[in-house]
């Protein structure tokens, strides 16, 4: 999009109603001062045809030049946004993939250590590892419902972030 703009910008100075001079003083002249100021911008890859043809009246082949860089500059953007996208892509997979990972883990650790204080409990004959074998039972089953929650929680924001990007 060409925008072009041109403005005159006109100074008068004239001198005060003339009096009457001696010999001696000279005449002073009105002096008028005439500024223009052109001002011209374009928008996107390409100059408006009035400029390339200028820049072809400069240089035979430049114009063409010119078009030419700036398809090279469009498939090379074009070519960086699809790498972009590709390598977003291949992250979101890996970050599902590791996500999975940690839960069958943690569901692993959390259910050993829930089997660990059931078999404490059942194998102790005094209180004392009663208790412990049901503390550890209840601090595993307390720490995967917070897991659970807390990460429910925290998908949530990246359920929005991602709805806001599209």
């Amino acid at each position: 999009m060409a925008k072009r703009t041109r403005r005159k910008n006109r100074l008068a100075r004239t001198n005060p109603p003339k009096k009457e001079m001696s010999s001696s003083q000279s005449k002073e002249e009105g002096v008028q001062l005439e500024a223009v100021i052109h001002k011209s911008e374009f928008r996107g890859p390409l100059p408006p045809p009035e400029i390339l043809a200028e820049y072809e009246k400069i240089h035979p082949g430049f114009a063409d030049r010119v078009i030419q860089l700036t398809e090279k500059q469009g498939d090379h953007r074009r070519e960086m946004q699809a790498k972009v996208l590709a390598i977003q892509g291949r992250d979101a997979i890996l970050d599902r993939t590791e996500r999975k990972r940690g839960q069958y883990f943690g569901f692993i650790v959390a259910s050993l250590a829930i089997i660990c204080g059931t078999v404490a409990i059942v194998r102790s004959s005094g209180t004392a590892g009663q208790l412990a074998g049901g503390a550890l039972s209840v601090a595993s089953l307390t720490g995967l419902v917070i897991a659970f929650i807390t990460g429910r929680r925290s998908e949530e924001p990246r359920q929005d972030q991602q709805a806001h990007k599209e």
